[in-house]
Formats: structure tokens, C-alpha cells, sequence
């Protein structure tokens, strides 16, 4: 298997840019719910997006098949102001063919 990801600097990189866009979260492929303020909106595909890079970096990283990464706010901290419950995001990331592109499955 690969290295670890301990101090590694361009998937911190890449974890931070994903924070930070979310440009690519298409709604009509997740549920949120319609009623949420448009923060806590941004906060949810944030985490989305954070979730499937974590899992396609690791995955490429580590030279594995596949890679499993979990996301979301489920306790009472560290969601927008608002936000009345928690949710979890799971992302799987692998290679449909041996040896093929890494995507989220």
C-alpha cells in the first residue's frame, strides 16, 4: 500500500479547496431539505464535497480499490445557526475496471 497521509500537503490542499467549492454539488442528485437557509444550504454541499474528495484522495493516495469516507454534523456543535438536526454524508470512491480512473461510485 502507499504512504500514510499524515503532513501530506497537497491533499491538505485539495480537502481545503474542496471546503471551499462547491460549485460541483448538483441538488437534484442529494436531498436537502428545501426549507434550510441558504447557509446552512452551502454548509451541507460543503461537507458533501469535503466527504467525496477525502474518499477519491485516499483511495488515489493510498494505491487501494476503493475508499470509504464519512462526513456531516451530527452532534450539537459545529453547524450554522439554525440547523435543528444533524446529517451524515458517506462517500465510496474506487475504480470500476482494475486499473481504471478513480470516481465515486
Amino acid at each position: 500500500s502507499g504512504p500514510l497521509l499524515c503532513g501530506d500537503e497537497e491533499l491538505h490542499a485539495r480537502l481545503l479547496d474542496a471546503s471551499n467549492n462547491v460549485d460541483n454539488i448538483n441538488d437534484d442528485t442529494i436531498h436537502i431539505q428545501p426549507d434550510l437557509s441558504e447557509e446552512t444550504k452551502k454548509y451541507i454541499r460543503t461537507k458533501i464535497n469535503w466527504t467525496r474528495e477525502t474518499a477519491l484522495s485516499y483511495c488515489d493516495h493510498m494505491q487501494t480499490d476503493f475508499a470509504i469516507a464519512e462526513g456531516g454534523a451530527t452532534g450539537p456543535t459545529f453547524h450554522p445557526k439554525g440547523m435543528t438536526s444533524g446529517f451524515a454524508v458517506l462517500a465510496i470512491a474506487g475504480r470500476k475496471l482494475k486499473g481504471g480512473d478513480i470516481e465515486i461510485l
